[in-house]
């Protein structure tokens, strides 16, 4: 049975509709797909980007280095970061990591990557294991801690010059011992002197007074 005109037009317009609809789905899903990709692709970059944007100022070298063993303790630790520290809040602490005790504490000096420790002249370490703790605020504004180790092998710190010095001034006294000796001999010459006059004046009567006995006993004789 053939349709009539009126049924051919209805089914043409439902397969339009059909066509439309169809187009219109694949269409929508396009888009999802795309706005998905391109939302995955931001947060794969901002999760790349994050450990640059808040990475923390770390020491890449230092004088001495982390770990080494040394035969003097160092009079100036030098420590060298990865970025620009900020010169907001740094110190150190330098402790003896073998008994535990705080030798020194202070504020370093701070030159672009660098931050530089002068130990003070009264700290006075042996041979052991050391640590310097420091605290700083990183290019980032964050406050940033850490630390770096070393271990002194041979008899602890090297002399300073101030100790130098003083042993030079004091040889000099010890010195003085021999010249106080020689000044001890002459004294005791100077006392024995005397007798050896007394002494050799007394030989002189000694022989004089027998001459004159002699010389008596033969007036005598004659």
């Amino acid at each position: 049975m053939s349709e009539s005109p009126a049924d051919e037009r209805l089914n043409v317009a439902l397969a339009r509709d059909k066509e439309v609809n169809s187009g219109g789905l694949a269409m929508q899903k396009l888009r999802a797909a795309t706005a998905l990709a391109g939302a995955a692709t931001v947060g794969a970059l901002s999760f790349l980007a994050a450990p640059v944007a808040q990475a923390h100022d770390v020491v890449v070298s230092s004088n001495p280095e982390n770990g080494s063993v040394v035969e003097e303790f160092p009079q100036t630790i030098d420590l060298e970061f990865s970025g620009l520290p900020q010169d907001l809040f740094t110190t150190v602490a330098l402790s003896n990591a073998d008994t535990g005790e705080v030798l020194s504490s202070g504020t370093p000096t701070l030159q672009d990557q660098h931050i530089t420790y002068e130990v003070p002249a009264e700290v006075k370490p042996a041979a052991g294991n050391y640590v310097l703790g420091f605290q700083i605020t990183s290019s980032d504004g964050h406050a940033t801690k850490g630390s770096i180790a070393f271990e002194v092998a041979g008899t602890g710190a090297a002399p300073s010059a101030t100790t130098a010095v003083e042993t030079t001034a004091a040889a000099p006294s010890s010195e003085a011992t021999p010249a106080e000796s020689t000044n001890t001999a002459e004294e005791t010459s100077g006392v024995a002197g005397p007798w050896k006059w007394v002494l050799s004046i007394a030989a002189v009567l000694v022989v004089a007074a027998a001459i004159v006995m002699m010389i008596a006993k033969n007036r005598n004789q004659k």
